[in-house]
């Protein structure tokens, strides 16, 4: 009877272990199953990216699948028993656990009013200035968001290549990167005077000046005004300094954009251009003229185009030429159909292979192949990285900036 009230006890005691190892059993699974969850969505998300990409270049409809939770439930259950025989060396305690775990995770396709938004909706100055704000290599963030600028073009699939504009473009981009390194460009929002003097105002006056508005208009009522007003400028302007290394910098600048040469010297000696950032479609009828600065008409993409830019970087094997025959776009100086792929593989390219590639950052099967972004091919994996940053700004609000007098430049 003793043997059996011990080998009992014994049972007791390993079953009190068994539950109290369960306890920690918790916060070790969450250690794991956190990391593993987000390596995963992480390399997921990279994969759906680069996949579209390759889309855009056979001309097919990217298709976007967002992830909108993950819920993951654990069932841990402990087990135990004995069986007593009369005799005491063939006691039995079999023990039993049992660890389950329930993934629940949703996907919504893009689409509708969010595909409209996020995708063919052209990104606007306040999402440009975040990434400006947040030190985003400027030649990466021109060269994929910008359109045109002045009279310069970015390459598109929507218009012939002319490689003297192209390069025209990049000059423009790798030299103003090369000033923002050392300091010396800027880019910021600017309240005109009158609307800066109106937000130093005090309520009191505020409302008697708003008052005095409202009287005015009503007496202006009954006689409506013939002559057009002039625009008046509406919000925060985009203003871009530059300030030069030597004259020769500021007049080859000058020319690229195709603005006047008349800087503005600094105490110092340093040349200074100022331009204002008003896009084209405004140019002329939102803006009033300003005597301290050059009007630099700009046209941001939309984010579909930006993916139909890179996805001219994908690489397309010789037997698969004719699919993507329709993403050929006609050389300028003669109408002959030509590849943009050389044209952009310096900046971002996508690698074709029969087989899955081997030291790939990432990589995703298509069309009986791999298209893949090599892990040495360090300018592609930085485009790709704003590229995905780019995508999910464009699925939250930007925080508004206030605006930043800080521009050295007189009235």
């Amino acid at each position: 009877m003793r043997s059996r009230t011990a080998w009992w006890g014994w049972g007791l005691l390993l079953y009190a272990c068994l539950g109290l190892a369960a306890c920690g059993l918790g916060p070790a699974t969450m250690r794991v199953n956190r990391l593993d969850y987000n390596i995963t969505a992480q390399r997921s998300n990279s994969e759906q990216l680069l996949l579209n990409l390759v889309r855009m270049k056979y001309l097919e409809h990217p298709l976007f699948m967002q992830v909108g939770t993950i819920a993951s439930s654990f069932s841990y259950s402990v087990s135990a028993g004995a069986i007593f025989n009369t005799n005491p060396a063939t006691q039995q305690f079999p023990l039993g656990t049992t660890l389950s775990e329930t993934p629940t995770v949703t996907y919504s396709p893009m689409d509708g009013q969010k595909y409209t938004q996020e995708i063919l909706s052209e990104i606007d100055g306040q999402r440009f200035m975040v990434l400006f704000r947040a030190n985003t290599h400027l030649e990466i963030l021109l060269r994929c968001v910008l359109d045109r600028i002045g009279q310069l073009e970015n390459q598109s699939p929507n218009r012939p290549i002319n490689p003297q504009r192209l390069e025209a473009f990049r000059r423009f981009c790798h030299l103003a990167s090369l000033m923002r390194t050392r300091g010396d460009l800027d880019i910021a929002h600017v309240v005109p005077e009158d609307k800066a003097k109106e937000k130093e105002k005090p309520k009191e006056e505020k409302a008697k000046a708003k008052g005095a508005d409202k009287a005015k208009t009503k007496a202006k009522e009954p006689a409506k005004e013939e002559a057009k007003e002039e625009p008046k400028d509406k919000g925060p302007q985009l203003v871009m300094a530059l300030r030069f290394a030597n004259a020769q910098e500021a007049q080859e600048m000058a020319g690229l954009l195709g603005v006047p040469y008349r800087p503005l010297r600094l105490k110092s000696g340093q040349e200074i251009l100022a331009f204002r950032l008003i896009e084209a479609s405004l140019l002329g009828d939102t803006f009033g003229r300003d005597p301290r600065y050059v009007d630099l008409p700009f046209r941001m993409r939309s984010m579909r185009e930006v993916l139909d830019y890179l996805g001219q970087g994908v690489q397309v094997p010789p037997g698969q030429a004719e699919a993507s025959a329709a993403s050929q776009v006609p050389l300028d100086h003669g109408g002959q159909m030509v590849d943009p792929y050389p044209y952009i593989k310096d900046f971002f390219e996508v690698r074709h292979a029969d087989q899955r590639p081997a030291g790939a950052m990432v990589s995703v099967p298509y069309r009986e192949g791999w298209y893949y972004i090599a892990d040495t091919d360090l300018r592609s994996k930085l485009v790709f990285s704003f590229l995905s940053t780019l995508l999910a700004l464009q699925s939250g609000n930007p925080p508004a900036h206030a605006p930043l007098l800080t521009l050295p430049i007189g009235g």
